[in-house]
């Protein structure tokens, strides 16, 4: 009598630990959510690294001289030499 209760715990103490395997924190669903955020996170993390490189290779071109410098002032800014004339065209 006693060793059939024992198998009924059992049963019961493996059917309530599959459910939570299945359905409870850290089951299925939990991993199908974290690797949907995964997947997404790794797309902004290509899109931040290619923003990245592409800041580098700016950067880069700022050590070769003031080219860069004087152009970004000029679009930015609006900024111009003593002897230029500013003229902004409206649309």
């Amino acid at each position: 009598m006693g060793s059939r209760y024992f198998a009924w715990l059992l049963i019961i103490l493996l059917v309530m630990l599959g459910v939570q395997i299945m359905y409870g924190r850290g089951g299925r669903s939990d991993v199908a959510q974290s690797r949907a955020r995964l997947a997404a996170q790794k797309q902004v993390n290509d899109r931040m690294e290619q923003e990245n490189r592409f800041l580098a290779a700016e950067i880069a071109g700022w050590d070769s001289g003031t080219e860069v410098l004087e152009e970004k002032a000029r679009m930015g800014f609006g900024m111009t030499k003593p002897d230029e004339v500013f003229v902004r065209v409206a649309q």
